[in-house]
């Protein structure tokens, strides 16, 4: 971290939605460092030739915290990831949290309203949104719990493709139950084919949802089957 905070210090010179931004490029760099730091090996996988250039919800798996490095190494463009509104109240730490992500507290139906917006006004700014659709780990022996139908109404709305993403190690790599139990190794993250939602409309959120969530569970069932 010593390395990335004169960028975060420098953030406090920006507004919205540079301020973001500038911390987001900064946690990236220090996500490049950390995992060869810790002796985990990022592997990108593509099923398609690039992320997808335009503003897009990302949507992943979710069974670690290193879940959150991963996504942030990957990306390579403007995000705001939807995150724990908890970790925004910290001292210090919570107020550039909260710029470089979009915090919800899901058992408030004000904010969870307000978080809407606040997506809907970010994508409007060019940038990407990131969502665990899951909405916390998967601690169940299934490829992935089921999903909330927030990204794909999103999607739906501000008229964005979904583009999923798959981590496949992350869990081997680094236990949910804390950031000390690693375990050095490969950390594989899969970029599949993006998904366009032109011709959806609100009635067909729940078709989208199911269609993603068929589509990621496959996909994770094929690489741990070793089928490609």
């Amino acid at each position: 971290m010593v390395l990335v905070s004169p960028l975060i210090l420098a953030s406090t010179l920006f507004s919205q939605p540079v301020k973001g931004n500038v911390i987001f490029v900064a946690c990236k760099y220090w996500s490049s460092v950390w995992f060869v730091l810790v002796g985990i090996r990022y592997k990108k996988i593509s099923l398609q030739p690039e992320l997808v250039r335009e503003p897009c919800i990302f949507v992943a798996n979710h069974r670690s915290y290193l879940d959150v490095v991963s996504l942030v190494r990957l990306i390579d463009r403007p995000t705001r990831v939807l995150a724990r509104h908890d970790i925004a109240e910290l001292p210090l730490l919570g107020h550039f949290y909260g710029q470089a992500v979009v915090s919800v507290n899901r058992d408030n139906p004000m904010d969870k309203a307000a978080s809407v917006i606040a997506i809907s006004e970010a994508l409007a700014q060019g940038l990407s949104i990131f969502i665990f659709p899951e909405g916390t780990f998967n601690e169940s022996s299934d490829s992935l719990s089921s999903f909330y139908s927030g990204a794909f109404k999103m999607a739906i709305d501000n008229g964005v493709p979904i583009q999923p993403v798959l981590f496949l190690d992350n869990l081997d790599r680094m236990s949910p139950l804390g950031f000390l139990k690693l375990s050095p190794g490969v950390s594989r993250t899969v970029i599949m084919r993006k998904i366009d939602v032109k011709g959806y409309t609100k009635k067909d959120v729940s078709r989208l949802k199911d269609m993603v969530w068929n589509q990621m569970s496959d996909q994770i069932l094929k690489y741990q089957n070793g089928c490609v």
